[in-house]
Protein backbone atom coordinates (compact mmCIF):
# COMPACT_ATOMS: atom_id res chain seq x y z
CA UNK A 1 0.00 0.00 0.00
CA UNK A 2 1.96 3.33 -1.16
CA UNK A 3 0.45 6.45 -0.07
CA UNK A 4 1.61 8.84 -3.04
CA UNK A 5 -0.69 6.73 -5.69
CA UNK A 6 -4.27 6.72 -3.02
CA UNK A 7 -7.89 6.63 -4.69
CA UNK A 8 -9.42 6.39 -1.39
CA UNK A 9 -8.67 8.10 2.17
CA UNK A 10 -10.28 6.97 5.25
CA UNK A 11 -12.34 3.97 3.57
CA UNK A 12 -14.15 2.15 6.25
CA UNK A 13 -12.35 -1.44 7.67
CA UNK A 14 -13.23 -4.02 10.28
CA UNK A 15 -10.76 -4.45 12.92
CA UNK A 16 -9.98 -7.07 15.50
CA UNK A 17 -11.70 -4.88 18.37
CA UNK A 18 -14.72 -4.69 15.99
CA UNK A 19 -14.99 -8.46 15.23
CA UNK A 20 -14.25 -9.58 18.62
CA UNK A 21 -17.39 -7.52 20.20
CA UNK A 22 -20.04 -8.04 17.09
CA UNK A 23 -21.57 -11.19 16.33
CA UNK A 24 -22.55 -9.17 13.14
CA UNK A 25 -20.27 -7.01 11.37
CA UNK A 26 -21.08 -3.36 12.00
CA UNK A 27 -23.09 -1.16 8.65
CA UNK A 28 -20.68 1.92 10.11
CA UNK A 29 -17.15 0.64 10.57
CA UNK A 30 -15.03 3.33 12.81
CA UNK A 31 -11.82 3.17 11.74
CA UNK A 32 -10.28 4.19 8.50
CA UNK A 33 -7.04 3.21 6.32
CA UNK A 34 -5.76 4.56 2.99
CA UNK A 35 -5.46 1.92 -0.05
CA UNK A 36 -3.83 2.52 -3.80
CA UNK A 37 -6.08 2.06 -6.57
CA UNK A 38 -5.22 -1.17 -7.05
CA UNK A 39 -5.77 -2.85 -3.30
CA UNK A 40 -9.13 -2.08 -2.30
CA UNK A 41 -11.00 -4.81 -4.55
CA UNK A 42 -8.68 -7.27 -3.04
CA UNK A 43 -10.22 -6.74 0.23
CA UNK A 44 -13.70 -5.89 -0.12
CA UNK A 45 -16.36 -7.17 2.43
CA UNK A 46 -19.24 -9.07 0.94
CA UNK A 47 -22.60 -10.59 1.81
CA UNK A 48 -20.92 -13.71 3.86
CA UNK A 49 -17.65 -13.09 4.43
CA UNK A 50 -16.78 -14.30 7.40
CA UNK A 51 -14.20 -11.69 9.12
CA UNK A 52 -11.77 -14.03 11.59
CA UNK A 53 -9.08 -12.63 14.80
CA UNK A 54 -6.12 -14.86 13.69
CA UNK A 55 -4.27 -13.71 16.89
CA UNK A 56 -5.34 -13.06 20.52
CA UNK A 57 -3.56 -12.87 23.83
CA UNK A 58 -6.09 -15.18 24.97
CA UNK A 59 -7.83 -18.67 23.77
CA UNK A 60 -10.95 -17.08 24.04
CA UNK A 61 -10.62 -14.73 21.80
CA UNK A 62 -8.38 -16.61 19.15
CA UNK A 63 -10.45 -16.92 15.73
CA UNK A 64 -13.58 -15.14 17.23
CA UNK A 65 -15.49 -14.04 14.49
CA UNK A 66 -17.97 -11.66 13.21
CA UNK A 67 -20.23 -12.14 9.96
CA UNK A 68 -20.84 -9.62 7.33
CA UNK A 69 -24.83 -9.84 6.64
CA UNK A 70 -24.08 -7.27 3.53
CA UNK A 71 -21.89 -6.25 0.76
CA UNK A 72 -19.77 -3.05 2.33
CA UNK A 73 -17.44 -0.62 0.75
CA UNK A 74 -14.76 -1.68 3.43
CA UNK A 75 -12.24 -3.85 3.99
CA UNK A 76 -10.64 -5.85 6.56
CA UNK A 77 -7.56 -5.35 8.93
CA UNK A 78 -4.20 -6.88 9.18
CA UNK A 79 -4.87 -9.40 11.98
CA UNK A 80 -7.55 -10.85 10.59
CA UNK A 81 -8.53 -13.33 7.96
CA UNK A 82 -11.69 -13.52 5.56
CA UNK A 83 -13.33 -16.24 4.86
CA UNK A 84 -15.90 -16.19 2.26
CA UNK A 85 -18.37 -19.42 1.46
CA UNK A 86 -18.03 -21.22 -1.68
CA UNK A 87 -21.43 -21.33 -1.99
CA UNK A 88 -23.83 -19.09 -1.25
CA UNK A 89 -26.70 -21.84 -0.61
CA UNK A 90 -25.00 -23.82 2.00
CA UNK A 91 -25.17 -21.74 4.94
CA UNK A 92 -27.43 -18.88 6.10
CA UNK A 93 -24.90 -15.91 7.40
CA UNK A 94 -27.12 -15.46 10.36
CA UNK A 95 -26.80 -18.95 11.37
CA UNK A 96 -23.36 -19.37 10.73
CA UNK A 97 -22.67 -16.36 13.16
CA UNK A 98 -23.87 -17.59 15.72
CA UNK A 99 -22.78 -21.24 15.46
CA UNK A 100 -19.38 -18.96 15.63
CA UNK A 101 -20.20 -17.92 19.13
CA UNK A 102 -21.04 -21.23 20.45
CA UNK A 103 -19.78 -23.37 22.82
CA UNK A 104 -18.45 -26.28 20.19
CA UNK A 105 -16.87 -23.91 18.08
CA UNK A 106 -15.00 -22.26 20.72
CA UNK A 107 -14.14 -26.26 21.82
CA UNK A 108 -13.18 -26.90 18.15
CA UNK A 109 -10.60 -23.83 18.03
CA UNK A 110 -8.65 -25.25 21.23
CA UNK A 111 -8.37 -28.56 20.01
CA UNK A 112 -7.02 -27.34 16.57
CA UNK A 113 -4.86 -23.99 17.80
CA UNK A 114 -1.58 -24.13 19.63
CA UNK A 115 -1.37 -21.42 22.60
CA UNK A 116 2.37 -19.95 22.15
CA UNK A 117 4.14 -18.35 25.49
CA UNK A 118 2.57 -14.71 24.95
CA UNK A 119 -0.27 -15.01 22.29
CA UNK A 120 -2.55 -17.82 20.41
CA UNK A 121 -2.53 -17.89 16.51
CA UNK A 122 -4.57 -19.73 14.10
CA UNK A 123 -3.08 -20.31 10.62
CA UNK A 124 -4.72 -21.79 7.41
CA UNK A 125 -4.14 -25.35 8.08
CA UNK A 126 -5.44 -25.27 11.71
CA UNK A 127 -8.79 -23.37 10.11
CA UNK A 128 -8.90 -26.24 7.77
CA UNK A 129 -9.00 -28.60 10.66
CA UNK A 130 -12.26 -27.13 12.26
CA UNK A 131 -15.31 -29.01 12.22
CA UNK A 132 -18.35 -27.00 11.25
CA UNK A 133 -21.82 -28.15 12.25
CA UNK A 134 -24.76 -27.34 10.24
CA UNK A 135 -28.58 -28.10 10.43
CA UNK A 136 -30.85 -27.96 7.30
CA UNK A 137 -31.25 -24.38 5.71
CA UNK A 138 -34.96 -23.72 7.17
CA UNK A 139 -33.29 -24.35 10.54
CA UNK A 140 -30.49 -21.77 9.93
CA UNK A 141 -33.17 -19.31 8.58
CA UNK A 142 -35.67 -20.05 11.84
CA UNK A 143 -32.57 -19.44 13.77
CA UNK A 144 -30.36 -17.00 12.13
CA UNK A 145 -33.79 -14.97 11.50
CA UNK A 146 -34.11 -15.11 15.58
CA UNK A 147 -30.79 -14.02 16.69
CA UNK A 148 -30.59 -11.23 14.24
CA UNK A 149 -34.00 -9.68 15.70
CA UNK A 150 -32.73 -9.98 19.06
CA UNK A 151 -29.38 -8.06 18.12
CA UNK A 152 -31.32 -5.45 16.32
CA UNK A 153 -33.70 -4.91 18.90
CA UNK A 154 -31.17 -4.26 21.57
CA UNK A 155 -29.04 -2.39 19.36
CA UNK A 156 -32.39 0.24 19.13
CA UNK A 157 -33.15 -0.21 22.82
CA UNK A 158 -29.92 1.08 24.31
CA UNK A 159 -31.23 0.47 28.13
CA UNK A 160 -28.13 -1.33 29.80
CA UNK A 161 -30.69 -3.27 32.60
CA UNK A 162 -32.86 -4.88 29.31
CA UNK A 163 -28.83 -4.98 27.18
CA UNK A 164 -27.74 -7.16 30.15
CA UNK A 165 -31.00 -9.82 30.35
CA UNK A 166 -30.86 -9.98 26.30
CA UNK A 167 -27.32 -10.39 25.91
CA UNK A 168 -28.41 -13.46 28.82
CA UNK A 169 -31.35 -14.65 26.64
CA UNK A 170 -28.70 -14.86 23.40
CA UNK A 171 -26.36 -17.26 25.39
CA UNK A 172 -29.00 -19.33 26.58
CA UNK A 173 -30.30 -19.26 22.53
CA UNK A 174 -26.88 -20.68 20.99
CA UNK A 175 -27.16 -23.29 23.58
CA UNK A 176 -30.00 -24.41 23.15
CA UNK A 177 -30.45 -24.38 19.85
CA UNK A 178 -26.77 -24.76 18.46
CA UNK A 179 -24.52 -26.10 21.27
CA UNK A 180 -26.87 -29.15 22.88
CA UNK A 181 -28.39 -30.17 19.48
CA UNK A 182 -24.79 -30.86 18.74
CA UNK A 183 -23.83 -32.07 21.91
CA UNK A 184 -26.63 -34.62 21.44
CA UNK A 185 -25.60 -35.87 17.61
CA UNK A 186 -21.64 -35.96 18.71
CA UNK A 187 -22.66 -38.59 21.73
CA UNK A 188 -24.84 -40.57 19.07
CA UNK A 189 -22.52 -40.73 16.81
CA UNK A 190 -19.78 -42.01 19.62
CA UNK A 191 -21.80 -44.59 21.02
Amino acid sequence: MRKERSLWAGYAYGRRKTVIHHIFLPENLPACVELTDGDAPKYYIKRGDVLLNRTSETIDELACCSVALKDQAAVYGAYLKRLRPIKDDWVDPRYIATYFRSKIYQQEIERCSFVYTTRANINIHQLSMIRLYYRSMTWQHAIGETLSSVIRFNQEHQDMELGELINHFIWAFIDKFITYPILLFQKGRDE
